[in-house]
């Protein structure tokens, strides 16, 4: 892929059948991530939204999951959304997680200013690697990349690039999946 693919990429967001055939759809399985959240707290999705029956020490919840870099531009301006969602749903049963991919020039430094002036009220996982976020995005990754996962680990609702609200996008998917936890 060139440069400019991947710079229009970042500045526009890519279609899904842009982001390689590994790139996860709606109605399949979610795969499992263990992240480390800013905080040094382990961050596991498999004690959050799973199959089966609920454990005792893990709380079923839905999750909303946000891929973001600090050199994307819809990935910043799609962050007041992201904040609002968490807002509206989080005392209802969402949790929401935004997972950074790290720029290769000072990736963590120009993370860690960003999130001192954006101030998110939801925990930021750092995939230094990018190892989870593959499985997810496929071997293209196109950011901003949103997926809502059901209770039952199963991807609910995606949206990959700037397409519109966030809200109008996923609020009916977050309010099924938010009465499906709640039975």
């Amino acid at each position: 892929m060139s440069a400019l693919t991947l710079v229009l990429m970042l500045a526009f967001g890519a279609p899904p059948e842009l982001t390689g055939a590994a790139a996860i759809q709606e109605g399949q399985p979610a795969p499992v991530f263990k992240l480390r959240a800013l905080d040094g707290t382990l961050v596991r999705l498999d004690e959050r939204a799973y199959p089966g029956k609920e454990k005792s020490y893990a709380k079923k919840r839905p999750v909303l999951v946000d891929f973001f870099r600090t050199d994307c531009s819809p990935c910043r301006q799609s962050m007041p959304e992201l904040v609002a969602l968490h807002t509206k749903w989080a005392a209802k049963g969402l949790d929401v997680y935004v997972i950074a991919l790290l720029e290769r020039d000072r990736g963590r430094a120009k993370l860690d200013a960003y999130l001192a002036e954006a101030r998110l009220p939801f925990p930021v996982l750092v995939d230094e690697t990018e190892h989870f976020s593959k499985k997810y995005l496929g071997t293209t990754v196109a950011l901003p990349a949103t997926y809502l996962i059901g209770a039952d680990g199963v991807v609910r609702r995606t949206r990959h690039g700037a397409k519109g609200p966030l809200d109008a996008h996923f609020e009916p998917a977050i309010e099924r999946a938010v009465a499906d936890q709640a039975r």
